[in-house]
C-alpha cells in the first residue's frame, strides 16, 4: 500500500512539474511574441501609391506559401511552386519591437528581417527592412474573423468658382446610406476652396453615401451655379478586419455649369464588396 501512495505522490509531483514548466515556457513569450503563434499562410501583395492609398493584389492559389511559428521559437516554412511542388524549411524566429526575424540554416544560412504591423488579430502585414512601398499581407489559418459594420469615407474639395462664377456660396449636402434608407446627413458651405473629409459606420447589404448640390433645383439652371465638388476620394474599411475594401479615385465630380451634374451615387456592396458610382445630369 506504501508503495502505491508513494508511486501516486511521485506521479502527481511529475503532473505539477511538466504544468510548471509549460507555463514557464508560455510566460516567457512576450504579448507581442504570443501574439504571431500559430499558421499563417500568403495570402497577398501590396503596394503603397504615391498618394497614400493602397493597392492589394490578392494570391489565386488553392496552395499558399506557409509559416508556422511555435512557442519554443522554431518555424517551419512551407513554399509551394504547385499544389504537388513543394519544398520545406525549418529556422527560428524573433520577434521584438515589430521587427520579425526568421532563420533558415539549411544549406545556405538566409535570414530575413521584416517590419510586422498587425491589420487584426488574424492578419499582418509585413515590410522588407528598408523598404516601405511594398509589402506581403498572411493571414492566419483557421480565422473565422469578419465584419459587420463598415465605414465609408469621402474626401475632396469643393469650390464656387466654377463657370467663370464668383461670391457664391458652394453647398453640398451629403446622405449616408443603409439598404436604401438614408441614416444621416450632413451639409457643408463655403465661399472659398474648401478640402472636406466625412466618413460614418454603416451596417447593412448595401451601404453608401450620396453626394448633391444643396441648392440644385432643376426649374432654375442658374441655382447653384459654379458651385462644385472635385478630386473625389472614396475609401471602404471594415472595422472588425480592418481590410480596406475600396480606396480609389472614381472619375466623377459635382458641377453646376451648362451641364449640370447635381447628384453623384456612392453605393458598396457587402456581400460582393464591389462598389458602384453614378451621377445624375440635367
Amino acid at each position: 500500500m506504501k508503495k502505491i501512495l508513494l508511486l501516486l505522490t511521485n506521479l502527481i509531483l511529475l503532473i505539477n512539474f511538466s504544468s510548471c514548466s509549460n507555463d514557464e515556457n508560455s510566460s516567457n513569450l512576450t504579448t507581442e511574441e504570443q501574439a504571431i503563434i500559430g499558421v499563417w499562410k500568403h495570402t497577398a501583395y501590396g503596394h503603397v501609391n504615391s498618394n497614400g492609398s493602397e493597392t492589394i493584389t490578392d494570391i489565386n492559389s488553392q496552395c499558399l506559401n506557409t509559416h508556422t511559428f511555435t512557442e519554443d521559437k522554431n518555424i517551419n516554412y512551407k513554399s509551394y511552386a504547385s499544389c504537388t511542388d513543394v519544398e520545406i524549411e525549418d529556422g527560428t524566429w524573433a520577434l521584438a519591437n515589430g521587427l520579425l526575424t526568421r532563420t533558415f540554416p539549411q544549406n545556405v544560412t538566409v535570414v530575413q528581417n521584416h517590419n510586422i504591423t498587425f491589420i487584426n488579430p488574424d492578419k499582418i502585414k509585413l515590410f522588407q527592412v528598408g523598404n516601405t512601398t511594398d509589402f506581403l499581407i498572411y493571414k492566419r489559418e483557421g480565422s473565422t474573423l469578419t465584419d459587420s459594420e463598415y465605414n465609408i469615407e469621402v474626401t475632396g474639395n469643393y469650390q464656387t468658382d466654377w463657370c467663370n462664377v464668383t461670391n457664391n456660396t458652394a453647398k453640398v449636402t451629403f446622405e449616408f446610406i443603409q439598404d436604401n434608407n438614408v441614416v444621416a446627413t450632413q451639409n457643408e458651405q463655403s465661399n472659398v476652396e474648401q478640402s472636406l473629409s466625412v466618413n460614418r459606420n454603416l451596417t447593412g447589404n448595401v451601404i453608401g453615401v450620396k453626394l448633391k448640390l444643396t441648392d440644385y433645383n432643376p426649374n432654375n439652371l442658374n441655382s447653384a451655379l459654379g458651385d462644385g465638388f472635385e478630386s473625389l476620394h472614396v475609401k471602404v474599411q471594415g472595422n472588425q478586419t480592418q481590410d480596406i475594401y475600396v480606396d480609389a479615385n472614381p472619375n466623377h465630380w459635382l458641377v453646376s455649369c451648362t451641364d449640370i451634374c447635381y447628384e453623384i451615387d456612392i453605393l458598396f456592396n457587402t456581400s460582393s464588396k464591389q462598389i458602384s458610382v453614378n451621377s445624375l445630369w440635367h
